[in-house]
């Protein structure tokens, strides 16, 4: 039975990052605690505002309506990650007549890792990587949530996903445009956030010091740490086993290959690697675009220098700019039918998210 009282009372907290931070890691991590849900990457919370953030008590059509929007506007397969949709609607349709959107966030993000034992939980921790685009609207829908920003080395950083291809494209510039892009907000959460609910993690602490990262951010998010939160692989196995029926060979084997780390014990091995496998010219490039921006995060990039940025530079820059930063801000701002359209286009299924 679905506590909806004990449910509308929990925070939410954000962890705010790029891709290749080592997020997925965290998030494996602190769902090992009985006392934290880390939900990963879907912006339902920022998506069904504008539709439903006056909504109090709906119908059963438009409950209905509700998880039709909520499924066509997520961004992963909510079979690995989600609740049967029957069983979120009919919980849905149980509280229909006091859902005031504050709660109604509270009672998907609880829906969020159906497998886990939530008897002893207390803050609910969400992984985002688009966020830190949208801090403005985040911080008027959660004016009391704390937030972790979680950032490497940009250097590594880019080198990694310029490896993976993540962005299609293997230019440094454009990888660091995207990086400085994602992270230049963090002045602005300083500013408008109490810096006390404001924690900065790197990488680097983590993979290195990862017990006592671990304890600062439970700390951080009043809660206990439990040893045993350090022993996520054989929970991470198990737990993509048990949803490889429901979401299929291809997105199991994808799963597998993307966090492949997570299968692994941590290591350090991918510290460190732009020392030996980027140039001095890419690293001064890198300083150029990057250098303010990770400073303020305590990192050095000067160290190589900097340099003068070409024609083609400052094209790959605005390229990334365009495509990655006021894309995300024009698609925060289409009504949810604009959304919906695009992924039907795109062929996303609503019976099969």
């Amino acid at each position: 039975m679905i506590d909806i009282q004990r449910i509308q009372n929990l925070p939410i907290h954000f962890i705010l990052c790029t891709e290749r931070t080592g997020s997925s890691l965290l998030n494996s991590i602190l769902n090992q605690s009985p006392e934290i849900l880390a939900t990963s990457e879907e912006l339902f919370a920022l998506y069904l505002y504008p539709k439903y953030r006056q909504k109090i008590k709906y119908s059963e059509k438009e409950i209905h309506q509700l998880v039709h929007d909520f499924v066509y506007l997520s961004e992963k397969n909510l079979n690995m990650f989600f609740s049967h949709l029957k069983i979120f609607k009919n919980h849905l349709l149980q509280h229909r007549e006091h859902l005031p959107y504050q709660t109604l966030i509270r009672f998907i993000y609880y829906h969020f890792f159906d497998l886990k034992d939530k008897s002893e939980l207390k803050v609910i921790a969400d992984k985002q990587i688009k966020f830190l685009y949208y801090l403005k609207d985040v911080l008027k829908i959660f004016p009391d949530s704390k937030f972790i920003i979680l950032t490497r080395d940009v250097r590594d950083n880019v080198l990694i996903r310029k490896k993976r291809n993540l962005h299609h494209t293997t230019d440094i510039v454009y990888l660091s445009g995207i990086w400085n892009d994602t992270y230049m907000s963090v002045k602005h959460l300083f500013e408008k956030v109490d810096s006390k609910n404001i924690l900065i993690v790197h990488y680097e602490d983590l993979i290195l010091q990862t017990e006592q990262c671990i304890q600062s951010i439970c700390n951080f998010l009043n809660v206990r740490y439990f040893p045993e939160m350090l022993n996520f692989q054989d929970t991470y196995k198990r737990f993509i086993e048990l949803k490889r029926p429901a979401v299929g060979e291809a997105y199991y084997q994808k799963m597998l290959d993307f966090h492949s780390g997570l299968l692994k014990p941590i290591s350090k091995d991918k510290i460190g690697l732009w020392q030996k496998e980027l140039s001095t010219d890419q690293l001064q490039k890198i300083a150029t675009i990057c250098g303010n921006t990770a400073n303020y995060l305590k990192y050095d990039l000067y160290s190589q220098g900097t340099t003068q940025l070409t024609i083609w530079d400052k094209f790959q820059l605005l390229k990334a700019r365009i495509k990655r930063y006021y894309f995300l801000k024009l698609y925060l701002k289409l009504p949810i039918f604009i959304k919906i359209l695009i992924k039907k286009i795109k062929g996303k299924s609503s019976t099969n998210p």
